[in-house]
Parts: structure tokens; C-alpha cells; sequence
């Protein structure tokens, strides 16, 4: 429908498709803004949809107010239904009481592969209490069944307006798709306000959430169950599965108002100075995500009284400020804070970057980790600073955090000083259970112990006793602090200063502290000991080899960074390891002056043994044999190498120089030198190359010319030559042999040939010469030139005798024409004299022998009858002569008068006696010899009768008539045009008609049958037709001037003023000969043909003789035009083919007209195939053929046809064997003529107008070429039938 809006009421409707209120057209637009659509159906058809409002593709529906209510749909959208690229914007109204078999209320999606569905809404908009297969109530509404207000499609969601929701909005979902465990996306550009306003249709097993980029999404309630502790219950109290509502944005983060369990589903940011503080009793599931913190401030505040939770069902979620390296904590804590899991990382504070536990808060830890944190004074704790007091259990990472370090591109604090966990005051960290083997928890004091004792940093709590495992998960972070565990505590202890003494014993040195309060067991300080290099690496690889140093664990004496190893070979010291091969000894030193000790060891580094991978192969260049020997070179890039022999080894044997063609194989011998041992035959797998064979030449064979078929072998070319190897020949290309082959027989033969190489050269590729026999000529016999006459005996027609071909049939006795067939014996080696060898014909004639019929005369008296000839007798009333042997006539003849009624009053010759209708069989040709009938006056004596014989009595004579020299005939018809009809005595008719315009046709008929027209019109155009007494019709017009004129300015073809009838025989096809006038140039004619049908053509007679259909010459009303450029003759020819399977098709016509001209063949004589579809390239040929374009040749048979269409811009040429649809048929077509405009666009429904065929099917309409397939579609994608294919063309140039 066009634009309209509604404000009353639309109810009560039915339709049987869709839209039972209101039906937006394509691209309609409608408007709602009040009023009611109430009780409409869209139910008479299962593919029903839009019970209330249906809008169609590309259309738009504003509603701003009203009730959409207790309307029905069959399909979807009970209510409103949003068809494929459509908008649907609410921003008031409401949407109730409606039932669909999908989408009770509103229904949003489109098919894949068309435009979007849209939904947009804001304000106080309802959209609830809907249903799917409900039952209409007493108030018109439906209820029961299913609910389902807002339907959405796969990937759908509806946007939210920028006025956005307000109270009483009320909208209901229903997801096509289930929501997955992290939510499924229901509407966009939504704040935090907008989603209290939806609910799921299917009750409260579904939570919904907003994301940071506004999206609201809705996942199932119980998508994440687990403990408050995480997977598992780490602090040792028995955790039941909480169900945890989900957080999607830093919004919904800040928002929350009462404790519960929350879980995060994505990262969360802190803008601005946000701080995130939590209200009491709030648990919070990282979720495997990560909380930002803003700049300057700290990320998390647990306030005072507030109790905080925090835990990482994922374990890789964390509390960081990114990138950022402003003041914040990740965690401030005034009141509880209590750690299951999760990651506290890259924050930075003055103190406590991680976290900061102030007088009144509480840090309980058990699990997770906090790392990489900052404190930005040296005082500082870069982990957890506390006031307060801290518990740990379980498995706790208080590690790598630092003061005063700097922060790396992965947000980590690295350098400064180690600063873990700093107690401040009298505080201590209590240990409440076990802490696993992979705990670490740095500790420093705020006030260094001093000597007086160790200081408690951990207590164990009242119901658990401290172990070495809790006490092996903590470490100091200043150096030399080292921690003891007495009674139920942990104590960092102050280090002490130790007096060594060091005594060597071969090649170990070890340590002992004289202080007399060493605690040191033994008062050992460990050992250092000096040993060779393994002996695998004592083997010289141009490399130092050096000792190794190894220190006890325990060793706590001098620094081993100031113990230096030292080398020397034999009395020679060396400032270095050793590098070359010989025997060194390494020591050290420890101590200084005469308390100074040293322990060595001795070794021998030994020569390497070379290796061919020590070595690089450079293969010779220029592989190919040519007499001159190839050298390669073998270099190594190792130093103080011997001398190296180069090799060559074709097989197992040696060789000096590699000259011939093969392969070699290189080795090389190594002499020793001071780091290496002699080598001898080394080689690698790669070591080789091969000298190519070179490429043959020759001189190649020539075909022997002239020869001609003998009946005995004969060589067929002269031989080649070459230096490289031997020729060899063959005429299979396949076995080769150094004879000349020969050929007996005539035809074609082809020689191939080749040089057989040498050791030093290759074969050469097969070529080939073609060599001709020739046909032997035979001598085509003469005709014989006797004239023959049946003579009641064998008649022979004699030719040359030869061995070479028979004769046939030329042995006749009757009368007849006969035909003697002369044939070669053998037209494989044989040919005419003429280059032909089909049998030769000969006409054979036996004349008929002459009979003459001979009426006798008769004699009758004035005024007695004529003599009776009803009953003939030989020899009484007719003689015959000529008869052969015991021939006789077979049919006596009829005798009868002329004329018929003699004048028997007069005396002289009344009558003719004619004989007629004889027949002595198929020899002869029978003579009438006319008798006559005399009548003379009966005598004066009397008597009665008349005598046959002429004798009798006779009468008085009569004058004799005259001969008739004919008459003449004038008729005035009603047109006013006069017809003189002139009838000669011989029988000639000359009828002559003169129009009112001046106008003349003369028609000449003879008894013989034939007949000439003569035609002279107004326009003084003048036209001859001469039909011969065998119907041979020829025809000549010569067309005035005027006449051309008048129908080139009237747009008309010009009317040739001759007559003619179509055969479908050329030899018998009636010619027309037209002649134009002078510089008429291209001059359409109309030639009348009174049979003419589709496939009547005109045929051009060349000047030589040859014969070319007019490919555009048309069937008109009246007969045949075409376009003429100058005089020509033209035959007129019915050239329609007999398909058996087009006679009583609907396309017979059309495939008449483009098979008669060539366009369109059949796929046999008799067959057409009108319902077989046509492939694109069939379609090339067909319009090039209609071009008359040359397509003889090409590699293929359409290549010829592919070109034309691609240069003429009429196809891509791509694809020629797929079938053709009716768009690119007409398409095509249309570019054919040149992309002609047409006045309007195409009206089919399936016909888009940015379609790349849309001009064209206009074109094909407005011209009658194509009118679709019906119910207003076109179907462009429907392959196009030959029988299409004709009808196209046959409407296309008519």
C-alpha cells in the first residue's frame, strides 16, 4: 500500500495470505498513532504471517500509540510481522491478547540472503501477554498455549531508541536460538535503565545482563554454578553451589546495591576516578575476566563493616589497572576481604600496591595469587601492606612484587626491590590451615630484627599447629634474613658473619668457619671443585674448551663471582681456554695471601676427524657435452686445514677428467694438519653431477614428390643424415629402423623420424614428413552415341572395355530411359580422369517405335446423318502402320468429327475425322493421320441413304464457311477498370485490363498451357511473368523510381508488381529478376508470393551461379521482403523442414522460419528437439549466423562464434557449455541489435530494475518479442528451450 496512516479502528478482517489488518506493500510505509487494529486473521493459509499488520519487503511501520490486540496468525507474527529489509519503530502503544504459530505478538527475522528485519523501541511501549497456539477469550483476546510477545530470528536483536525505555515498558522475549551459558544478544543501545523493562517469555529461568558497548543480553539462570571458594572449597569448609546473577559492564558493576553472588561476563573498565565498593556480602566470580581500575585511584574499596569475597571459577581473571602507571591499589581494604582465587596484578601505590590492609580490615587468603605490583617508596610494600591483620590457607603466591620498579609492556611491575608482604607494627600473619608445597609468600618487617633475637612473622592460628611445610612457603626479601620455626610461630632471624679457613686436596677446595658461635653444622662453608670438560667435547671444534667450576650448595665462603680459572700448557700460561688440539692444565684459587689455596686438573684436547659436511661442493657449470672437460671445486670454510685432492669416480673407476656424457661422483682426499687428522674418500650424497648428452642434429629426410599409385611398393622419401648417431625412420611413430620405408597404396603416409644418439648425444623428438601416392587417373569412357529405337529386340549401350571398372544395366529392349552405371573396381587406388570416383551415369535412351492411327474418310449425301463412329473398326474405319512383329494396339482408338455436328446441308467437306486415344503399349509413339467427311448431293435419279464410301446419288452444294479468325470481348467491371478479352483461332486468350489509374495487366494464355503476365502500375514500376506448359515460372520487374521514393519516404518496402508461387524444389523454384534504379542503394522489396508460409525464403543466383538463402528475407501478408543494395535475381523457395516432433507444436511456425534459414538446425533431418534446452554457445552461433558472420574454422566448432559475441559486446564468452536462461537469451538478443532504449521499464514481479537484464526484457516486451510465462513473471532464471529459442528470433526480426 502507498504511505497512510491510521488513528480509528481496523478490525475484524480476513485474508488468505498475509496481513489481516493492515498489509504494507514493498516499499510502503504506515503509520499508527493511536486507535485500534483488534481482531483480524491471516489463518486461511499455512504460510500466513502479520495477523494485525504485515510489512512487506523494504517497507516501514511507525507506531507511536494505540492497541495492537487479539488478532491471529497462521504462520508468524500474531501481531505484527516484519517482512525482509523492513523497520517496525514503537515508541508507544501497546501489543497485546494476539496468537501466531510463531511470534504471538511481534515476530522479527527475514530469510537468509535477504535484507535485514528491524525493531526499534522506546518509551513506555508493552509488548506482553501474547501466546503461540493460544485460544481466543470472551474478550477477544487470546491466552493459553505458549507465551511469545517478541520473536526473534537468529542473530536478531531489537535496538533500543535514543529516547530510550521508560516506566511501565513492558517487553517479553522469545529467542529462536537457546541462550548459551555466556548469553545470547537480545537488543542494542541500551543504558543500565533499559533492561529491568524485559523479561523472558518463558519464565524466570532466564537473567539479563548490559555490556559495555550497551548490548543487553540474556543468559539462563543457572549458567554459573558454582561455590562461593571457586572449584573447590580451599579453606576447608564444606561450600554449597550458589547461583550467580551475571555483570556485563563496568555500570552494572558500580550499580549493584545489595550483596549476592555476582560473576563477570567480560572484562570490566573503571573510568574516570571510579571506585568499585562493594555493599557487604558481596560475592564477586572473576569469571576468567579482568577488572580495570581508573587511573589515580584505587580499583576496589571493601569499606568498613562491609564483608567482600572474591573468587576465579577460571582461574586466569584479575584485578589490575592495565597499562596505567598512576596511584591505585587493587584492593583497599577497611573492613573484610577474603580470597579464594583470581590475580591481583600491575598496580602500583605509595604502599601496598596489591593490596593495602588498614587498621580496621581484615585480608584473609586462600588461594590465588598477587604479583607484579608496585609500591612507589622504598618503604613501601608493592604486594600487601598490613595494618590490620591477614590469614592465609591453602595454595598462596605472594611473589614478584617490587617497590620502586617499573612497568613493562605487559603491564607487569618489574626491577626495584623485592617486596612481597611488609607487617607493619607489631602485626603477624596468622596460618589457619595448611599452606600447599607450591605456596610462596614473601615477608619483610617494617622494624629489621635486631641481634637480640628472631622477630614472629606467623602464628598459627588457635586450632592448628604450624609446619615445615607452611614454613618452607615463606621467604624473606631482604638477602641473608633466613626464618626458623620455634613452637607455634615463624621468626625471621638476622644472619651471621663468618672467618674461613680453605684447604686444597686435588681438585676440590673446602671451607671452614673458625667463629666460635657458627651455628654452621661442622662449621662447614661447602666446597668448590675444578673439573676438565666432559670428554665427548674434548675433540677440537675451533672452540675454547674450558673447565667448569662447580659450587656446593652450601658453599658460603668467598664470592664465586671473584674465583677465576686459570690455564697454562706445560710451563706456558695462556690468557684464555685452550682452543687448538694438545694436553692443558686449568686451576683455581682460592683465599688470599699465605692463606691461599689452589686445586687443578689435567686434560688433552685431540685432533678432529674431518667430515664431508665440513666441506662445500660446487658442482661444474655448462653440463652439457661438448669435448672439454668439467672441474669442480671443494672448499670448507674451517681453518688450518691440510691439503685437499679432488677426485672424480664415473662408476667405480677413476678418472682423470670428466670429458664424456654420464655420471660422476667426486671424493676427496685430506692431508693432516695440527688440529686434524688425515682424510681420505670423502664424499656426500650430493657430491655428484652429471655431464648431459648433447642434442643431436641432422639433416633431415625429404618426402619424394610426384608419386603416383603403380601397384608396387615405392620409397617414400630420400634418407637424412647426421654426426650425432643414426637415422632411424618409422610410419607408425612407433617402431623405429634405418630402412627407408615404402608405400604401395594410394594415399597419405607420414614418415616420422629421429637421430638415434650417440653415447655423447641425445635422441632427438620424433618429426615427421607427409609423403602423397597419388591416385591413379582412369580414362572416363565415352558416351555412346547411337540413337536407339525400340525394335522389339535387346538394344546395348556400349562403352570402352577396361579391368578397371564395370558396367551395369546396359543391355535394354523396351522403350524407356534408362540409366548405365559405370564403376571403378578400386576407389582406393583408382580415381576418373576428372579427380572423381563415384560411379559415372549414363542416360541410356530407347526411342518408341511410330504407329500411325489412320482415320479412313467418309461420304454422306446432303441432308442424310453423318456415318456412325461410335464403334470403330480396323481397317473399315481406321488403318494402323509401324507395328513390330506380333505387336498390336492394345486400345483401339476413337474416332469422332469436327466439329462434332457436321453441316450435312451443303456439299464439299463437312468435317475432320479424328482419331484419338490409341495405345499399342509403352513402345510406341502413336500418329494420327485425320480422315474426312465429304457430303455430296444425292443424285437426281433418287434414292435413298447416304454411303460411307462416298459413292451414291448426289445433291445440289452449298457454299463452303469461311474460317473464323477469332473474336474479341470488352468488359466494363465495377471498379471501373475494363477488360478486353481477345480469343485467337488457334486458341490463344489475351486478356487485357486498364485501371482507372492508368494501371495495365496483360495475360496471354496458350492451349499448350503456358502463359505470360505483363504488369505495368500507376508508379510506372513494370513486372513480366512467363510460365512454361511444365509450370517453370520466371519473372522480371524493373522498379521506377517513384515507386522507391514513395516507399522509402512512407517507411514501406516497395511492392514489386509480379506474382509468383513458391517450390520447395530449386529446380523448379520460380526466379525473379529485380532492377532498381541507379544509385537507390539499400532498397527494401516486397515480391507477392501467393503460397508464402514462415519458411518461404528468397535465394540470391550469384552472377556465377551459386545459390545463398537471404538469412533476413521475411514472410509478409502478401509474400516475401527483403533488403536489396542494387539489381539481383532471387529464387523463391519454400524451404520448411518436415520434424516430426514440430508438427503440432506451439513453436512450428517460429522453428520453420529459423530452421528454413539456417539460424536453428535440427539435430537431424526428421528431429528438432523444440523442448531440449540451449547452451550459451549454441546462442553465439545462432546470432553470428543471423550476422552473417564467417564462422568457418577455429580449433573448436563455436570458437569462431565465442569471438564475434565478445568483440561485439553481445556475451563474456564464459561458460559455453551451460545451458542458457531466458534473461541472457534476451539480454543477448537485445545487445545484438545494439542495446536499443526502451520506452519504459519491465513490469515483471521477477524482474528487478537494477537487474542486469531489466532494460533488456523491456526492450523484448515493448517490441513483442516475449509477453512471460504469466501471473506477471518473467521466470528469467528458466532455461531457454529451443523451441523459445526460435520463437524469440522469429518475433525478434519480424
Amino acid at each position: 500500500m502507498p504511505d497512510a496512516a491510521a488513528c480509528g479502528g481496523i478490525t475484524d478482517n480476513t485474508t488468505v495470505w498475509n496481513g489481516g489488518g493492515v498489509y504494507v506493500g514493498d516499499s510502503g510505509k504506515f503509520y499508527m498513532h493511536g486507535g485500534t487494529i483488534s481482531g483480524n486473521s491471516a489463518s486461511s493459509n499455512s504460510g500466513s504471517s502479520g495477523g494485525g499488520v504485515h510489512i512487506g519487503s523494504n517497507s516501514a511501520f511507525t507506531m507511536t500509540g494505540g492497541t495492537i490486540s487479539g488478532n491471529s496468525a497462521s504462520n508468524n507474527g500474531g501481531g505484527v510481522h516484519i517482512g525482509s529489509g523492513s523497520t517496525f519503530t514503537m515508541t508507544g502503544g501497546s501489543i497485546t491478547g494476539n496468537n501466531a504459530g510463531t511470534g504471538g505478538g511481534v515476530y522479527v527475522g527475514s530469510d537468509v540472503g535477504y535484507g535485514n528485519s528491524i525493531l526499534t523501541l522506546s518509551g513506555a511501549v508493552q509488548i506482553k501477554d501474547n501466546v503461540c497456539n493460544g485460544t481466543k477469550g470472551s474478550n477477544g483476546n487470546y491466552s493459553g498455549g505458549t507465551t511469545s510477545n517478541v520473536y526473534l530470528r537468529s542473530d536478531k536483536t531489537i535496538t533500543i531508541g535514543t529516547n530510550h525505555l521508560s516506566s511501565n515498558a513492558s517487553i517479553g522475549v522469545t529467542t529462536q536460538n537457546l541462550p548459551t551459558n555466556e548469553g545470547i544478544a537480545i537488543a542494542t543501545g541500551a543504558n543500565l535503565d533499559d533492561k529491568q523493562y524485559f523479561h523472558s517469555d518463558t519464565g524466570e529461568n532466564y537473567l539479563f545482563y548490559v555490556t559495555s558497548d550497551g548490548t543487553i543480553c540474556m543468559t539462563t539462570a543457572n549458567a554459573h554454578d558454582h561455590p562461593i571458594c571457586g572449584a573447590s572449597c580451599q579453606d576447608g569448609s564444606s561450600h554449597t553451589s550458589e547461583t550467580w546473577q551475571p555483570i556485563g559492564s563496568a555500570e552494572e558493576l558500580t550499580a549493584i546495591q545489595n550483596g549476592g553472588c555476582y560473576y563477570l561476563t567480560g572484562d570490566v573498565t573503571l573510568s574516570g576516578r571510579n571506585v568499585w565498593e562493594p555493599p557487604s556480602d558481596t560475592f564477586l566470580c572473576l569469571n576468567g575476566h579482568t577488572i580495570t581500575g581508573a587511573a589515580g585511584t584505587s580499583t576496589i574499596a571493601v569499606g568498613d563493616g562491609v564483608n567482600f569475597i572474591l573468587t576465579d571459577c577460571k582461574g586466569s581473571g584479575k584485578i589490575t589497572h592495565g597499562s596505567s602507571d598512576a596511584i591505585g591499589c587493587g584492593v583497599k581494604v577497611i573492613g573484610s576481604f577474603t580470597m579464594y582465587s583470581g590475580s591481583i596484578t600491575g598496580n602500583h601505590n605509595s604502599d601496598g600496591g596489591g593490596v593495602r590492609v588498614e587498621g580496621t580490615g581484615s585480608f584473609t587468603m586462600y588461594g590465588g595469587s598477587i604479583t607484579g605490583n608496585n609500591a612507589a617508596s622504598s618503604f613501601g610494600s608493592g604486594g600487601v601492606c598490613v595494618y590490620g591483620t591477614m590469614t592465609v590457607s591453602g595454595s598462596v603466591r605472594i611473589t614478584d612484587n617490587v617497590n620502586r620498579g617499573s612497568k613493562g609492556d605487559n603491564g607487569i611491575y618489574t626491577g626495584g626491590t623485592a617486596s612481597n608482604v611488609r607487617l607493619v607494627g607489631r602485626t603477624t600473619i596468622t596460618i589457619d590451615g595448611p599452606l600447599t608445597e607450591d605456596s610462596q609468600i614473601g615477608v619483610a618487617l617494617a622494624t629489621t630484627p635486631t641481634t637480640a633475637g628472631p622477630t614472629t612473622i606467623a602464628t598459627g592460628a588457635s586450632n592448628y599447629t604450624v609446619t615445615d611445610t607452611d614454613k618452607a612457603a615463606f621467604f624473606s626479601d631482604k638477602e641473608g634474613y633466613s626464618l626458623i620455626r620455634i613452637d607455634n610461630e615463624l621468626k625471621l632471624k638476622r644472619p651471621h658473619t663468618h672467618s674461613w679457613t680453605y684447604t686444597a686436596s686435588g681438585a676440590t677446595i673446602t671451607a671452614k668457619c673458625d667463629a666460635a658461635d657458627c651455628t654452621l653444622a661442622d662449621a662447614s662453608g661447602g666446597s668448590v671443585t675444578i673439573a676438565a670438560p666432559e670428554a665427548v667435547a674434548l675433540i677440537y671444534d675451533g672452540r675454547p674448551k674450558a673447565a667448569a667450576m662447580t659450587v656446593s650448595n652450601d658453599w658460603l665462603g668467598a664470592s664465586a663471582d671473584n674465583i677465576h680459572i686459570t690455564y697454562k700448557q706445560g710451563e706456558t700460561a695462556l690468557s684464555d681456554a685452550p682452543t687448538d688440539a694438545g694436553t692443558y692444565t686449568a686451576g683455581i684459587t682460592v683465599g688470599e695471601g699465605e692463606g691461599a689455596v689452589t686445586a687443578s686438573v689435567e686434560y688433552t684436547i685431540e685432533k678432529a676427524d674431518l667430515a664431508a659436511g665440513d666441506f662445500t661442493f660446487t658442482s661444474p657449470t655448462g653440463l652439457t657435452y661438448n669435448g672439454s672437460a668439467k672441474t669442480a671445486t671443494v672448499t670448507t670454510a674451517k681453518t688450518g686445514v691440510g691439503t685437499v685432492t679432488v677426485m672424480y669416480f664415473k662408476g667405480e673407476t677413476q678418472v682423470a677428467e670428466p670429458k664424456d656424457a654420464g655420471n660422476y661422483t667426486v671424493k676427496i682426499s685430506v692431508a693432516e694438519s695440527l688440529n686434524y687428522n688425515s682424510s681420505t674418500n670423502l664424499t656426500a650424497e650430493n657430491w655428484k653431477f652429471t655431464i648431459a648428452k648433447a642434442s643431436s642434429t641432422c639433416t633431415a629426410p625429404t618426402p619424394i614428390t610426384a608419386l603416383t599409385y603403380t601397384g608396387k611398393a615405392q620409397p617414400l622419401i630420400n634418407a637424412g643424415t647426421t654426426d650425432d648417431g643414426t637415422m632411424q625412420y618409422s610410419t607408425d611413430g612407433t617402431n623405429y629402423g634405418t630402412t627407408i620405408p615404402i608405400g604401395e597404396n594410394a594415399g597419405e603416409y607420414t614418415v616420422w623420424y629421429k637421430v638415434a644418439g650417440d653415447g655423447n648425444h641425445s635422441d632427438t623428438t620424433p618429426e615427421s614428413v607427409s609423403v602423397t601416392i597419388a591416385k591413379a587417373k582412369v580414362e572416363i569412357p565415352a558416351a555412346d552415341p547411337t540413337p536407339f529405337t525400340y525394335s522389339g529386340g535387346d538394344r546395348t549401350y556400349t562403352l570402352a572395355a577396361s579391368g578397371l571398372y564395370t558396367v551395369a544395366d546396359n543391355i535394354r529392349k523396351s522403350a524407356g530411359t534408362y540409366t548405365v552405371t559405370v564403376t571403378l573396381k578400386d576407389t582406393e587406388n583408382y580415381v576418373w580422369s576428372d579427380n572423381t570416383d563415384a560411379a559415372k551415369e549414363y542416360t541410356f535412351i530407347i526411342g518408341n517405335a511410330k504407329d500411325t492411327v489412320t482415320a479412313k474418310d467418309k461420304s454422306a449425301y446432303t441432308y442424310d446423318a453423318a456415318p456412325d463412329l461410335s464403334k470403330p473398326e480396323p481397317d473399315k474405319d481406321y488403318t494402323v502402320s509401324g507395328l513390330i512383329g506380333e505387336d498390336k494396339l492394345t486400345t483401339a482408338p476413337t474416332l469422332a468429327y469436327d466439329p462434332a455436328a457436321p453441316d450435312l446441308t451443303k456439299t464439299g467437306e463437312a468435317a475432320k475425322i479424328t482419331a484419338s486415344g490409341a495405345s499399342a503399349g509403352e513402345n510406341y509413339e502413336i500418329t494420327y493421320v485425320d480422315g474426312k467427311l465429304t457430303v455430296t448431293s444425292r443424285p437426281s435419279s433418287g434414292g435413298g441413304g447416304s454411303s460411307s464410301s462416298g459413292g451414291g446419288g448426289g445433291s445440289s452444294s452449298s457454299d463452303k464457311p469461311s474460317a473464323s479468325t477469332g473474336k474479341t470481348e470488352t468488359t466494363t467491371n465495377p471498379d471501373g477498370s475494363v477488360t478486353k478479352t481477345e480469343t485467337k483461332s488457334d486458341g490463344t486468350v489475351t486478356e487485357t485490363t486498364t485501371n482507372k489509374d492508368g494501371s495495365t495487366t496483360k495475360t496471354e494464355t496458350k492451349p499448350d498451357g503456358s502463359c505470360k503476365t505483363e504488369v505495368k502500375d500507376a508508379s510506372g514500376s513494370t513486372g513480366t511473368v512467363k510460365t512454361d506448359k511444365n509450370g517453370q515460372a520466371t519473372a522480371e520487374t524493373t522498379l521506377s523510381s517513384k515507386a522507391v521514393e514513395d516507399a522509402k519516404k512512407n517507411g514501406e518496402a516497395v511492392k514489386a508488381p509480379v506474382e509468383v508461387e513458391a517450390s520447395r524444389d530449386s529446380n523448379t523454384a520460380p526466379t525473379v529478376k529485380v532492377e532498381l534504379p541507379k544509385n537507390a542503394g539499400e532498397t527494401e522489396v516486397e515480391i507477392p508470393v501467393f503460397n508464402v508460409k514462415p519458411g518461404t525464403v528468397a535465394v540470391i543466383v550469384h552472377p556465377d551461379g551459386t545459390e545463398e538463402i537471404v538469412k533476413n528475407s521475411l514472410p509478409t501478408a502478401d509474400g516475401i521482403r527483403l533488403t536489396m543494395d542494387g539489381s539481383a535475381t532471387v529464387k523463391i523457395m519454400d524451404n520448411s523442414k518436415d520434424f516430426i516432433d514440430t508438427r503440432a507444436h506451439w513453436a512450428k511456425d517460429a522453428i520453420d522460419f529459423v530452421s528454413a534459414r539456417g539460424l536453428v538446425n535440427g539435430i537431424s533431418d526428421t528431429i528438432y528437439a523444440p523442448n531440449n534446452s540451449t547452451t550459451r554457445a549454441q546462442l553465439w552461433t545462432i546470432l553470428a549466423r543471423q550476422n552473417d558472420a564467417d564462422l568457418t574454422g577455429g580449433s573448436i566448432w563455436y570458437e569462431k562464434a565465442q569471438n564475434w559475441a565478445k568483440n561485439k559486446g553481445v556475451s563474456d564468452g564464459a561458460n559455453p557449455n551451460a545451458a542458457i536462461n531466458r534473461a541472457q537469451m534476451v539480454t543477448m538478443l537485445w545487445r545484438a541489435m545494439g542495446q536499443p532504449a526502451a520506452a519504459s521499464g519491465a513490469s515483471f514481479a521477477d524482474v528487478p530494475a537494477d537487474s542486469y537484464y531489466a532494460q533488456a526484457v523491456a526492450w523484448a516486451i515493448e517490441n513483442g518479442i516475449t509477453a512471460g510465462v504469466g501471473n506477471g513473471k518473467f521466470d528469467p532464471d528458466a532455461a531457454c528451450t529451443r523451441g523459445q529459442i526460435a520463437t524469440f528470433l522469429y518475433r525478434y526480426m519480424k
